[in-house]
C-alpha cells in the first residue's frame, strides 16, 4: 500500500479489474513527445466462478518451484520464452477479448503487480532467479555497561570473522553478528534456526 500511494505521488496510473492482454512497442515514425511510447493493450478481466472456503483455501500452487529449474544448491531459475502474441510489434493489430474491446493504454515504465507466478513476465519471457538461504533468526540483545569496564571496539562480522567463528566452534551456527558499544551493549546476531532448538 505504502509503495502504490509513492507510485500514485509521482503521477503512476493503477488500473483495477482488467487484465494485460499485450503489450506494443511504439512505432518508429516520429513521436508527440520526447520519447517513444508504448501501449498496453488491457481487457476487463472475466469474472471468476465463486468457490466455497474449503475449494478456495487450496487454490494456491503446491510446489513453489515446480516451474523453476535447479542449477546450483541454493539457486534456482524459471525460464520462459518470448510469447509474440503478447509482445507486440508496432504494426501489429490490437488484441481481442470475448471479455470486452481492448484498450490501449500508454506507458513509460510498466509496473507488474501480479506476484510470484506472473503470468505477464512469463509471457515477456523474463527469466527469474531464486536464491534460498538457510533458515536463519535474528537475535538482538541490548545488555547494560558496567561502570568502570573497559571500552570494547565495535564491529561487524561474516561467517568469516573470529567472533563468529567461536561461535560456531560452541555449536551455535551464525551467519553474521554486530556489536556496537554506547549507553548499552547492542548485539545483533542471524543465528540458524537448529541451533536455537
Amino acid at each position: 500500500l505504502v509503495l502504490l500511494k509513492a507510485a500514485l505521488l509521482f503521477g503512476a496510473r493503477a488500473e483495477y479489474g482488467v487484465q494485460l492482454a499485450a503489450v506494443q512497442a511504439p512505432s518508429s515514425a516520429p513521436s508527440a513527445g520526447p520519447r517513444p511510447v508504448w501501449n498496453a493493450w488491457i481487457v476487463p478481466r472475466p469474472p471468476k466462478a465463486a468457490k466455497t472456503g474449503a475449494e478456495a483455501a487450496v487454490e494456491f500452487k503446491p510446489n513453489k518451484t515446480g516451474d523453476y529449474t535447479s542449477t546450483t544448491a541454493n539457486n534456482g531459475l524459471a525460464l520462459s520464452d518470448l510469447d509474440v502474441s503478447f509482445a507486440l510489434t508496432a504494426n501489429n493489430e490490437p488484441p481481442t477479448s470475448p471479455a470486452g474491446a481492448a484498450r490501449a493504454v500508454p506507458f513509460e515504465a510498466l509496473i507488474v503487480a501480479e506476484g510470484e507466478w506472473s503470468q505477464t513476465c512469463k509471457r515477456l519471457g523474463v527469466t527469474k532467479t531464486v536464491d534460498r538461504f538457510a533458515t536463519a533468526i535474528g537475535l538482538v540483545a541490548n545488555l547494560e555497561v558496567t561502570k568502570g569496564q573497559p571500552r570494547s571496539k565495535s564491529f561487524v562480522q561474516n561467517a568469516l570473522g573470529e567472533n563468529v567463528r567461536g561461535l560456531v566452534n560452541e555449536g551455535i551456527s551464525t551467519e553474521n553478528l554486530e556489536y556496537l558499544r554506547g549507553e548499552t551493549h547492542y548485539v545483533a546476531a542471524t543465528i540458524h534456526k537448529p541451533s536455537l532448538l
